[in-house]
């Protein structure tokens, strides 16, 4: 993951699909990470940059559900 937060924050905010990829590096879940936030962003963007955010600040809020259901 890229050491400077404030860059992956606002890369969320403008590519969140993107941010998530890069914040997931080497997590098993990535790609299924990455779909999900591409989904949320081209249908709902916010949802998609909380999401990312979610993810890039791990703040374990939001995607540790998602995971669940994919179990």
């Amino acid at each position: 993951m890229a050491n400077n937060k404030f860059l992956m924050i606002a890369l969320s905010i403008i590519l969140p699909p993107l941010a998530v990829y890069i914040a997931s590096e080497g997590n098993d879940r990535q790609v299924f990470r990455t779909i999900i936030s591409l989904i949320l962003t081209i249908f709902f963007w916010a949802p998609g940059i909380f999401y990312a955010y979610d993810i890039v600040t791990d703040s374990k809020f939001i995607y540790p559900q998602i995971d669940k259901l994919t179990k």
